[in-house]
């Protein structure tokens, strides 16, 4: 059975404080449509839970923005540090490790030298042998998630071993 009155109640809600709360978004996220699709989310959600017997105002309507902003920006960040593991690990696929003979002087071998014997057998594993994150959990006995984990922070200490990169060609001024 629909509650007109409720529908009714809600759509004042919604013509009273819509605008109010699409500002609150827009001054918090850079992208105007962003604040648009965040200010439909909230509405939705005050929708959802929409109670025509409780008094529902502007303040509630600000912490449901509050929240949505909240999982907004936990999406952004997972999206960017998902973005920069794919361009990391690309940076890393890129690197001539594979040809590196034992005794070259390249860089990326110097580095690889400098760190931990785990974390160069890790390393070696993924570059070198081409394995996968299961082949290499399988080959040392680990999980796949702790794996993952472990490859990532071998990753981040080979960057921070190698030596910064020089300014290419036309980039100088």
């Amino acid at each position: 059975m629909v509650d007109e009155g409720a529908d009714a109640r809600f759509a004042a809600l919604f013509r009273a404080h819509y605008i109010e709360v699409q500002r609150f978004l827009e001054r918090r996220v850079a992208d105007r449509e962003d604040a648009a699709e965040l200010a439909a989310d909230v509405f939705r959600v005050a929708w959802q839970r929409f109670d025509p017997g409780a008094p529902l105002g502007r303040a509630w309507l600000f912490a449901v923005a509050r929240n949505v902003l909240g999982d907004h920006y936990r999406r952004v960040q997972r999206r960017r540090d998902s973005e920069q593991g794919i361009r990391d690990a690309a940076a890393l696929d890129a690197q001539p490790t594979a040809s590196v003979a034992p005794d070259d002087d390249h860089p990326v071998r110097r580095a690889l030298d400098t760190l931990a014997p785990e974390v160069q057998d890790l390393l070696r594993l993924r570059y070198w042998e081409q394995l996968d994150i299961a082949e290499i959990a399988e080959v040392l006995g680990l999980s796949p998630a702790t794996t993952r984990v472990r490859l990532h922070r071998a990753r981040a200490r080979l960057r921070a071993a190698l030596p910064p990169r020089t300014a290419q060609k036309g980039n100088e001024r």
